[in-house]
């Protein structure tokens, strides 16, 4: 549950650094107050198993701009909440409370990323052009996309996927997916990619988008496809060097498993470091019968998960030919991020994990007379009486937490 309601001013937590102009800070430190509008100042805590623990998050909007979409997470448990609707005018502030029970020591760093827009995509597409391929083996010029297949069937690692299929996959570098950080996707066989999570499965039979099953989605051909009878499946491989790295998940000659299909289709897709670009190529989508050439059983296009979100190319459409690329590029809001660490200590021995007992959020803005010049961010964690942790983040799938919304100004 989420309530949003209006709550008096107030200033940063103590102990709170003022970041760079147009920057951003987050701040975490621990106490032993478990009210809801409790905020320490410490930055380590001690606990014994079973207490419970008071995680304090506050951010405030030092910049001139409104900040409209905000994201949270950390290293351990990823995402706690992504591109959330919350509006923070220049000077406002916001605070998330989450209360946990204490049952390991940890030491997770806190991530938070504010917007002045909802990060978005737009896609342009195109067949081979020369003069548009370049060293980084893609680029766009004059709205078109340009191709340069990117074969790894001989180099890349192979994922010996079977029918229905889907592993597991690091990228090896972050990217961001509609304001979501991850470095995880989900490889399907069915033509599809799922992504921020370390498991998941894409049905046979597709659908238009967006489609709520999936959740957050790479889609360059999804239909059911069989695995290959003929030496083809599907392979990764990244290549480049840090920052500008590029993960490339290939679908070689694999036969669409509907109608009568005799050949294979071979695409792939490619994701871009820093630029948070991901590109469909088509090398061959032809299988050899009308009925299912060029796409025509598939679903193309992308999807943050939500109702909102999302870029349907086609959908049953004979859209893609050979030697097509389709380009999806990101949207480039004003961005503020800030991360921070905070120490939780256990008492020993040291057993089971940490568990979320409930949520709280509420939001504060600063007096009138206070000017920071920036964004800052806080978080803080308090205890119950005799207390030993060491943690700031749990799971988002924790089905026992309660949440409470709150907006100061």
């Amino acid at each position: 549950m989420s309530i949003l309601v209006g709550v008096a001013v107030a200033p940063p937590l103590a102990g709170a650094t003022v970041a760079t102009p147009l920057g951003q800070r987050i701040t975490l430190a621990v106490g032993t107050d478990l009210g809801p509008d409790a905020c320490s100042t410490s930055t380590s805590l001690q606990a014994t198993v079973g207490d419970q623990v008071n995680l304090c998050y506050e951010v405030t909007n030092q910049s001139t701009t409104t900040l409209a979409v905000q994201s949270l997470g950390d290293d351990v448990d990823g995402a706690i909440f992504t591109a959330a609707p919350i509006t923070l005018a220049p000077g406002a502030s916001y605070r998330y409370n989450r209360i946990v029970s204490a049952t390991t020591s940890i030491a997770p760093t806190a991530m938070w990323t504010a917007y002045d827009a909802h990060p978005d995509y737009t896609f342009v597409a195109g067949s081979p052009a020369p003069d548009l391929v370049f060293d980084n083996g893609f680029e766009v010029r004059d709205g078109v996309a340009g191709y340069h297949f990117v074969d790894i069937g001989a180099t890349g690692t192979n994922l010996a996927l079977f029918d229905d299929d889907a592993s597991g996959v690091s990228l090896g570098f972050p990217f961001s997916f509609y304001g979501q950080a991850s470095d995880q996707i989900v490889v399907s066989n069915n033509g599809g990619i799922l992504f921020g999570v370390p498991a998941g499965f894409i049905d046979p039979r597709n659908h238009p988008l967006p489609n709520s099953q999936l959740g957050a989605a790479i889609l360059p051909y999804w239909t059911d496809i069989y695995e290959s009878q003929s030496g083809g499946a599907v392979f990764v491989q990244s290549f480049g060097l840090e920052p500008t790295r590029r993960f490339v998940v290939e679908w070689k000659n694999l036969p669409v498993n509907i109608g009568g299909a005799t050949d294979g289709a071979t695409f792939e897709t490619i994701f871009y470091e820093g630029s948070n670009r991901v590109v469909f190529q088509y090398a061959d989508p032809v299988v050899n019968d009308p009925a299912r050439d060029n796409g025509i059983t598939t679903t193309i296009g992308i999807q943050k998960g939500d109702t909102q979100n999302f870029l349907q190319y086609s959908y049953l459409q004979a859209s893609v030919g050979d030697g097509m690329a389709i380009a999806f590029e990101p949207s480039h809001p004003l961005t503020f991020s800030a991360s921070q660490q905070v120490t939780l200590d256990v008492g020993a021995p040291i057993v089971g994990s940490l568990r979320r007992a409930s949520t709280k959020y509420w939001s504060r803005a600063p007096p009138p007379a206070i000017r920071w010049p920036s964004l800052i961010a806080a978080i803080a964690i308090s205890s119950g009486p005799s207390t030993t942790f060491r943690r700031a983040a749990t799971s988002r799938s924790s089905r026992d937490s309660q949440c409470r919304w709150a907006t100061r100004r």
